[in-house]
C-alpha cells in the first residue's frame, strides 16, 4: 500500500469523491518538494525534515 492508495481508502469511507481524492493525492507532490527543498537549504536528512514538519501540521509552528 502507498500513500496515494491509503488517500483512497480514506476518501472511499467518507463517500467516494474522485476530484477531493485527486486533489489529496496531488498535495503528495507539494509536501515531498517542500521536504526536498527544507532538506537541501537546512543541510539535514530528508527523514528529519519530514518529521519536523509533520509535526509542525499536527501541532502548529514552534
Amino acid at each position: 500500500m502507498n500513500s496515494g492508495g491509503i488517500i483512497n481508502i480514506f476518501v472511499e469511507s467518507q463517500g467516494y469523491d474522485e476530484n477531493k481524492a485527486l486533489k489529496k493525492t496531488d498535495e503528495i507532490y507539494r509536501t515531498m518538494k517542500e521536504v526536498f527543498e527544507r532538506s537541501r537549504t537546512s543541510n539535514r536528512p530528508t527523514f528529519e525534515v519530514a518529521d519536523e514538519l509533520a509535526e509542525e501540521r499536527l501541532y502548529g509552528k514552534n
